[in-house]
C-alpha cells in the first residue's frame, strides 16, 4: 500500500488531493494540544483579592508568585481576614488546579500533512557538518519524508515540498506550519497571516491549504522540531551518514 492509498483509505476524497478544503482536528488519541480549562475559581469568602493575587501571579516570574502561606499573611494585613489558615490553602490548591493547562489529543484525519525545518550534524564524505532538514509528516499513515540541504532558505523549502509530494504520490489538502519568515511576513490576529509572495505562488500552484500555529504554542503540531521524539530529532541519533544532498 502506498501512502497515498493509506491516506485516502478510509475517507475517500478526503485523504491526498489538490484540493484545498479539510476538516479541522477532533478529540481522540494522538498527538496532544493544550487548551484552557474554564472552570471558576474557588471563592475565599467574597474576598475578590483573592483571585486578584492569584490573576496577577500568572504574570510573575516562578519564583516571585505566592504561596499560599503568603497569601494567608496578606489576606490578614491587608483586608482584616479572620479566618483559618487551612482554609486559605485549600482554597488556593483547588483555584490552581482548576487553572493549570488542559491537554487535548488530537486526532489528524488523512490528507494532512506537517512541515519543519531543524538542524542536524551528518557525516557526508567522511566529514561532520550541520546541515538543514527539511522534514514534512503525515501524521495520519505516519509517513515521514527527511531531506538534507546544505541551509534553510526559500529555495530549499521550495525545493523540499516539490520533493516530498513526489516521495508521497500526492499533496495534501492541508499542511501546518510554524510562523517562519520564509512563509510569514506578519503574525496577525489569531491564525491570520500576511504571507510571503514565494509561499503564495507554492500554494496556489499546489492548491493546498496552509494552517499555521499559534505563536509560542508548538505543540498543536504534536510533534515539533525541538522536541526529543521529533522526526528531526529521530532521524539525528546516532550521527546519520548522508551520501547526497539537494542544493
Amino acid at each position: 500500500m502506498t501512502y497515498a492509498e493509506e491516506e485516502f483509505g478510509e475517507c475517500g476524497t478526503s485523504g491526498l488531493s489538490a484540493d484545498g478544503s479539510s476538516s479541522e482536528a477532533g478529540v481522540g488519541t494522538g498527538v496532544w494540544a493544550t487548551a484552557l480549562d474554564l472552570h471558576p475559581p474557588a471563592s475565599v469568602g467574597g474576598l475578590g483579592c483573592f483571585h486578584e493575587i492569584l490573576e496577577a501571579d500568572k504574570q510573575a516570574p516562578p519564583k516571585q508568585r505566592h504561596t499560599a502561606k503568603r497569601i494567608f499573611e496578606r489576606l490578614k494585613e491587608e483586608h482584616g481576614y479572620q479566618g483559618g489558615k487551612t482554609v486559605i490553602e485549600d482554597a488556593v490548591r483547588a483555584w490552581r488546579q482548576t487553572h493549570q493547562a488542559v491537554f487535548l489529543p488530537l486526532v489528524h484525519p488523512p490528507g494532512e500533512a506537517q512541515v519543519d525545518f531543524g538542524e542536524a550534524t551528518i557525516r557526508h564524505a567522511g566529514v561532520e557538518r550541520k546541515v538543514a532538514l527539511f522534514v514534512m509528516m503525515l501524521p495520519y499513515s505516519g509517513a515521514i519524508f527527511v531531506q538534507a540541504f546544505p541551509r534553510e532558505c526559500t529555495e530549499t523549502f521550495m525545493e523540499g515540498h516539490r520533493l516530498a509530494f513526489e516521495f508521497f504520490g500526492g499533496v495534501p489538502k492541508r499542511i501546518t506550519y510554524d510562523n517562519s519568515a520564509i512563509a510569514v511576513i506578519e503574525v496577525l490576529k489569531g491564525r491570520e497571516r500576511k504571507l510571503t509572495q514565494e509561499f503564495l505562488r507554492l500554494s496556489n500552484h499546489y492548491l493546498f491549504r496552509e494552517h499555521f500555529c499559534l505563536v509560542r504554542t508548538p505543540n498543536e503540531k504534536g510533534m515539533s522540531s525541538g522536541s526529543s521524539g521529533s522526526p528531526v530529532a529521530t532521524s539525528s541519533f546516532p550521527c546519520p551518514r548522508w551520501h547526497r544532498w539537494r542544493c
